[in-house]
């Protein structure tokens, strides 16, 4: 009888060191893979991030083209270039002309330009038409945007 209970016993015990360390090397693998997800979840979140802020960034200048009719027929915006925008014309109190409302609009969109990762924007004109491109650098290289739009 002692025996009996002996062997049920033994048979019982639990886990051995090798069975504990393959458990945790299961974990530590699944573990490993949750991690990966979330650095390729967090990459696509900020890439979709800065494709917004480009979107928004081009729409915002093409508003302020439309805006300003009479800049766009002197030509004010045939090509706009963020790596060097003009300076701040200081016209806002006293009113601008439409050559200083361009060169205010450059200089705001420069500014916003900036906050993107290494942003440069750029407006080109052919006829009737503007092509906006937007270039920021991202952790797989570098990234483009580019709207056309007529005014």
């Amino acid at each position: 009888m002692l025996t009996g209970k002996y062997n049920a016993y033994k048979s019982n015990r639990g886990f051995t060191l090798i069975e504990a360390l393959v458990s945790l090397l299961v974990f530590s693998i699944g573990l490993m893979g949750i991690a990966g997800l979330q650095m390729t979840s967090l990459r696509s979140s900020t890439s979709a991030h800065w494709h917004s802020q480009a979107t928004w960034l081009a729409y915002e200048m093409s508003d302020r083209m439309r805006a300003n009719q009479l800049g766009v027929d002197n030509g004010d915006y045939d090509l706009v270039d963020t790596a060097s925008p003009p300076s701040d014309p200081g016209c806002m109190l006293t009113g601008c002309t439409p050559t200083q409302m361009s060169d205010l609009d450059k200089y705001d969109w420069s500014l916003s330009i900036d906050n993107l990762p290494n942003g440069v924007g750029t407006v080109v004109r052919n006829n009737n038409q503007f092509t906006i491109t937007i270039t920021w650098d991202e952790a797989n290289g570098q990234t483009n945007f580019a709207m056309t739009v007529e005014i």
